[in-house]
C-alpha cells in the first residue's frame, strides 16, 4: 500500500516538475547551438565548479528517476531527457539527439508547451 501511494505522490510530482522545465526551456533549446564560458565560471570559478556538480548530480539522478518511471506510472522518458540535457558528458548532443528523433516524445513536448502557452520547439 505504500509503494502505491508513494508511486502515486511521485506520478503527480513529476508531471508538474517536469512539464514546468519544458515550459520554462526557450524555444531554441534543442538547436545544440555552441555556447561559450559561462559569466560564473570566469568570476567566481569555485561556486561555478559547485554548481557543475550540483546539476550532474541532480541530472543522473533524475535519469535513474526517468527509468523508474518506465516500469511505473508517469513521465519516464521525458525526465530522463531532463536528466540528460542536465549532465555534462562526452556524447550527450548525440544521445538527446537520438531520444528527439522520436515523433511521438517530439509532440508530447510541444504538447506540454502548448498547454503552457508558449512557443513550440524548434527541432535540428
Amino acid at each position: 500500500m505504500l509503494v502505491f501511494i508513494f508511486s502515486l505522490l511521485f506520478s503527480i510530482a513529476s508531471l508538474f516538475i517536469i512539464s514546468w522545465i519544458i515550459a520554462a526551456l526557450p524555444a531554441d533549446y534543442f538547436l545544440m547551438r555552441v555556447e561559450s564560458a559561462k559569466d560564473g565560471e570566469r568570476e567566481l570559478p569555485l561556486f561555478y565548479d559547485l554548481y557543475i556538480v550540483l546539476k550532474n548530480i541532480v541530472g543522473v539522478l533524475l535519469v535513474g528517476i526517468g527509468i523508474v518511471l518506465l516500469l511505473l506510472p508517469g513521465e519516464g522518458i521525458l525526465t530522463i531527457i531532463i536528466g540528460l540535457m542536465m549532465i555534462d558528458f562526452p556524447g550527450k548532443k548525440v544521445w538527446i539527439k537520438k531520444l528527439l528523433n522520436y515523433q511521438s516524445v517530439r509532440k508530447v513536448l510541444n504538447y506540454i508547451r502548448f498547454k503552457a502557452q508558449k512557443d513550440a520547439f524548434l527541432f535540428p
